[in-house]
């Protein structure tokens, strides 16, 4: 992953593409937004849609291994270092908050400044 005073260094690799690709692209585009999925993921080299709970198996399962309480960072950064899926820290935070509402987490110390960092404990 290239930070951003690197996004030059991508450059040279920049090409044009061709009306046909233009045209394969737009398709693509036109079948998502029918699909109008909540979420997308790429698996095996395919975007696929999914429902909006799919994450939830790989949350359950590491919440499991945390203690009893812990910060919503941890939970999140450990789902994506062990399943590896692809997916943005910002969508797990939203499937975590999920599990906020539920009552299956409860939040003990909120951080409206870093909410990454508010600590939940577990109440399931």
């Amino acid at each position: 992953m290239l930070g951003p005073e690197m996004y030059y260094e991508a450059l040279k690799l920049e090409k044009e593409i061709t009306k046909k690709q233009i045209e394969i692209c737009f398709d693509r585009w036109k079948e998502l937004c029918k699909e109008n999925a909540p979420m997308r993921l790429m698996v095996s080299g395919n975007l696929v849609s999914l429902p909006e709970d799919f994450l939830d198996s790989f949350i359950r399962n590491t919440i499991i291994k945390l203690p009893e309480k812990f910060t919503i960072a941890r939970l999140v950064g450990d789902v994506m270092g062990v399943y590896e899926l692809m997916v943005g820290d910002f969508s797990l935070y939203e499937r975590v908050l999920c599990f906020v509402e539920r009552g299956e987490l409860e939040i003990v110390e909120e951080c409206k400044e870093k909410p990454m960092v508010t600590r939940v404990k577990k109440t399931i």
